[in-house]
């Protein structure tokens, strides 16, 4: 019988405020999904982001951060999460986000990069801002607000991988999406689409070989510990997506929009630089913790996946592919 009350009550207090021009605070919490854990650099930008948006909008805007998955184990997952309203942001890899708009995979295109200044010159290019352009068009629930560096790609595996011919018949966890799945079928790999989140025991229990992550996911998986072996093969720069529920952009006033699209324009510079400075620092702990760099000749590689990146097997391969090969 007390809830009445306690309504009235809450009421008058508001009527109050409003009668007395109490400012209103009421404040926009974005949850921002993601599959990294509480340490990662991911996550603790996001923290730093969250401050930020709380500082500068004086409380109105902050994040609730759900790391490890828990709104969704898998990129598609979190891209769902988004599309349906569980979350309202995600970090999601370009071959998901291409599920929706085919051109943007060429950012996880194989041996698309040459170098993290190779990358960052895309990040300011032209290409960059049509593709988000395009995919924005091409979604109405979902839009892209940026792009950051998540590391070169490489073989994780229980036994050491010396030569492109030791890749052959090698189960691969790899995530579910058809480049990933093209990509080790042309290496002559079988392919094992697997949770991120259950990477490891896949790995430990020998439902798979190995599996390929950026060094920086490597050592936060923990997945050396059962996977002692990086061949560096480097077959994919890992480009991360910023996603926004785009309902809650609009539900933002102008001032808003571009304080958030600021900060996360910063969070995307800040985090790229902290992923390459972190993926060196990473080899040094990776080998004090008994992982054994093993480097392979890229050249018969790269062959291998030639008619991918130059045929017609991707919105992006041939005319798009190159295109990014041409940014200085």
């Amino acid at each position: 019988m007390r809830a009445p009350l306690l309504r009235r009550t809450s009421t008058l207090i508001v009527a109050c405020g409003l009668m007395l021009g109490f400012p209103a605070m009421a404040k926009e919490t974005l949850i921002f999904a993601h599959l990294y854990t509480e340490s990662s650099p991911q996550h603790q930008n996001l923290l730093e982001a969250d401050k930020e948006l709380m500082e500068r909008s004086g409380g109105k805007i902050g994040l609730d951060i759900k790391p490890r998955g828990l709104l969704g184990d898998q990129d598609s997952r979190l891209i769902d999460a988004v599309h349906f309203g569980q979350a309202d942001m995600a970090f999601v890899g370009g071959p998901f986000a291409a599920q929706d708009y085919a051109p943007i995979g060429v950012v996880s295109a194989p041996f698309a990069f040459r170098d993290f200044t190779h990358w960052q010159h895309f990040k300011s290019s032209a290409l960059a801002q049509e593709l988000e352009v395009g995919y924005n068009k091409s979604n109405n629930n979902i839009m892209v607000i940026g792009y950051y560096y998540n590391g070169i790609r490489h073989i994780n595996s229980k036994n050491p991988i010396r030569t492109p011919d030791d890749i052959f018949g090698l189960r691969v966890r790899v995530p579910n999406a058809p480049l990933y799945l093209q990509l080790f079928r042309a290496l002559g790999a079988t392919p094992v689409p697997w949770p991120y989140l259950r990477t490891y025991d896949a790995i430990k229990q020998g439902t798979v070989d190995a599996e390929e992550n950026p060094l920086t996911t490597i050592e936060d998986g923990k997945f050396y510990q059962v996977a002692p072996f990086i061949t560096l093969t480097g077959h994919m720069t890992d480009t991360g997506i910023i996603i926004l529920n785009a309902k809650h952009m609009g539900n933002l006033q102008s001032d808003e929009q571009a304080l958030l699209r600021e900060v996360f324009d910063k969070l995307s510079d800040r985090l790229s630089e902290q992923i390459h400075v972190k993926e060196m620092e990473d080899m040094g702990f990776l080998q004090k913790n008994g992982v054994t760099f093993i480097p392979i000749d890229r050249a018969p590689l790269t062959a291998k996946v030639e008619a991918m990146v130059q045929g017609s097997s991707f919105a992006w391969s041939g005319d798009l592919y190159n295109r990014l090969q041409t940014i200085p």
